[in-house]
């Protein structure tokens, strides 16, 4: 019973830290998202996060 309660205490370590690394890690990524959207603004194109975010990749619409 003991070993049960402590593979289980340690399978929600685990749960709870790759839940804060991919919080963080979709944070540095949407960092660096904007981070390009402001290289690309000050070279002259134009172009929205929201439109990124929301376009289909050519799999989606052949599918």
């Amino acid at each position: 019973m003991l070993l049960l309660e402590i593979v289980t205490a340690c399978s929600v370590t685990l749960v709870i830290c790759f839940g804060v690394f991919f919080l963080f890690w979709q944070k540095r990524k949407l960092a660096e998202l904007e981070a390009d959207l402001t290289r690309l603004r000050t070279q002259g194109i134009d172009i929205s996060k929201d439109t990124l975010l929301n376009a289909q990749s050519p799999a989606q619409k052949q599918g």
